[in-house]
């Protein structure tokens, strides 16, 4: 197997790694709002994009957070899918050092 193949494999990995890590994060702190009081995991200081449209007099919006967030976790798990693998390779030794001379 090539080094640089396997290098690059490995960099795939870790970079799918971190496009997964905010989506597990934000699934932990949602199943630990839903267990306790509800004050222990806030999103308060992500505002809406939208919202100057309806004037915060009861209109709609919502932080577009959730959204990047799943589209992180599928770019992540699309990386993930063939180069996980790769870091559990071992280099195979050339031959030659492993025969006796006769």
């Amino acid at each position: 197997m090539d080094k640089a193949i396997k290098k690059e494999k490995v960099f795939e990995t870790i970079i799918g790694l971190l496009f997964c890590l905010p989506a597990v994060i934000g699934v932990i702190c949602f199943i630990v709002n839903l267990c306790t009081d509800g004050d222990s995991c806030k999103l308060c200081s992500l505002r809406g994009q939208w919202d100057w449209q309806y004037g915060g007099e009861g209109g709609g919006a919502t932080p577009p957070i959730p959204i990047y967030f799943g589209m992180m976790a599928i770019a992540g798990a699309y990386m993930l899918k063939n180069s996980v693998r790769y870091l559990f390779l071992k280099e195979e030794k050339p031959e030659e050092t492993n025969k006796t001379n006769n």
